[in-house]
């Protein structure tokens, strides 16, 4: 006769058996389930490790502290931000020499001929529409010298998120004052699909995109996004200026195909960085020789990369009606609406310190002469 003892056991055992089989596909799919909400809590982070870059020029430290009260206070999940020193069009002169890889001889051959005051924005506007390239041909432009500066910063925060270990980099101009109360989950799709794009084009050999062909609006944001607009202008029903904040901000963002005036916020993925960097140069060549980095249909915007912008806006810039460092008719360097001391609201660590990005290392570079042109405009690394 068997023991008392080993029957419970054995009894024990089939019982745990029996559930095991009744309660294991359930069991199964429950942890599955609590892996999924794991995995996804962990790509809900992810955008901690977004690298965000505040391009910003040396004579404003006031917009620059206010980007430090924008990451305490609205924006806290962007943890990983540095400054990128931004080239001065008030600091070119006649005597500036970049090199011919970065500007067009012609280009900038045919400014410096143009006039000796390469500072004064509004003649440039007016008066400079057209050069005469290497090979003696009239050509078009829109360029002017603070436009030759605005290029040259982008393209410093390019080369580091092509570099980057995030498939996604932000970039922001400095007079950014507003964000979108879910502009945390953006990101956090952006990072997602842009892992999943990387995943999927190394596994399929790479190939060209169809660039969301077919979609006009979506709520997810398609899988082959390269540019992902963020800003829009003030008069824009998108925007988040009044009379548009409030009703805006309660709005679950959407995504729209296509892009609009400014790129005061964007996200770029690191391969579209690359390209971007590889087809820029030298500004002034075609088919860039009229090209704005802020215009719709032109370079970030045309046919080589897949561009979208969010609806509502995730981020409202203060303006060039209100203060620009770039648009000679709208520049008044407005103080008020960078300061500071009545928007921390309580917030720790307000304003938050945003320092130097790294030192970029020329052998890696893309444009590795880009450095060197910045050095030229005056900056010092």
């Amino acid at each position: 006769m068997l023991p008392p003892s080993f029957v419970t056991l054995v009894l024990a055992l089939v019982l745990a058996l029996v559930l095991a089989l009744l309660l294991g596909p359930r069991g199964h799919t429950g942890s599955r389930a609590i892996w999924r909400r794991q995995a996804q809590r962990s790509l809900a982070s992810s955008h901690h490790s977004i690298p965000t870059f505040v391009i910003n020029l040396d004579r404003r430290p006031d917009r620059l502290r206010s980007m430090g009260v924008l990451a305490a206070s609205e924006a806290p999940y962007l943890r990983e931000m540095c400054r990128i020193h931004a080239p001065d069009a008030q600091k070119f002169s006649a005597a500036t020499r970049f090199p011919a890889e970065i500007v067009s001889d012609a280009l900038w051959s045919a400014m410096v001929r143009q006039g000796t005051n390469l500072t004064d924005f509004r003649y440039w506007e007016k008066n400079f529409r057209s050069f005469t390239d290497e090979e003696g041909r009239t050509v078009t432009t829109d360029f002017t010298p603070a436009k030759v500066a605005v290029v040259m910063a982008h393209a410093l925060a390019w080369e580091h998120i092509a570099r980057s270990e995030s498939p996604v980099g932000m970039i922001m101009e400095d007079d950014i004052l507003m964000a979108h109360p879910q502009a945390e989950d953006v990101l956090n799709q952006a990072v997602r699909m842009a892992w999943r794009s990387e995943k999927q084009e190394a596994s399929a050999g790479g190939g060209p995109s169809d660039c969301g062909e077919g979609v006009a609006e979506a709520h997810e944001l398609p899988r082959d996004w390269d540019v992902l607009q963020l800003q829009i202008p003030d008069d824009r029903v998108d925007s988040l200026k009044a009379p548009h904040t409030e009703r805006n901000k309660r709005r679950t963002p959407h995504f729209k195909k296509g892009s609009d005036y400014c790129l005061g916020a964007y996200l770029i993925t690191r391969r579209a960085a690359r390209r971007a960097l590889q087809e820029a140069f030298p500004i002034g060549t075609s088919p860039h020789s009229s090209w704005s980095i802020d215009v719709p249909g032109m370079y970030l915007r045309n046919g080589n990369f897949c561009r979208y912008m969010s609806s509502p806006e995730l981020f409202h810039q203060a303006g060039s009606y209100v203060d620009s460092d770039g648009l000679p008719e709208h520049y008044a360097a407005n103080l008020d609406i960078f300061r500071v001391a009545d928007r921390c609201n309580g917030h720790a660590d307000c304003p938050r310190d945003i320092p130097s990005c790294a030192k970029l290392d020329k052998d890696k570079m893309i444009a590795p002469l880009l450095q060197e042109a910045a050095i030229a405009a005056g900056l010092k690394f």
